[in-house]
């Protein structure tokens, strides 16, 4: 199975991890991206949408690991 590039995970700039290997992103699949949005406002996690629209929340907010969350 080929992905498309929007389909990946966007690349975003990192610390660089302490040891390699190392696990520097991952992505959730949520079924509502709205409320996953909102869960992440309402506990002060910062949050940016991709161009792809998915939500990212960046490594240096997630104890050195990027975090994608996409719609199923």
């Amino acid at each position: 199975m080929h992905r498309k590039d929007s389909d990946r995970p966007p690349r975003t700039p990192a610390p660089r991890p302490l040891a390699l290997p190392a696990l520097v992103a991952y992505t959730v699949t949520v079924r509502d991206l709205p409320v996953a949005r909102d869960l992440l406002h309402r506990n002060d996690i910062p949050v940016r949408e991709t161009p792809g629209g998915d939500l990212l929340v960046p490594a240096k907010a997630a104890l050195g690991t990027a975090v994608v969350f996409r719609a199923e």
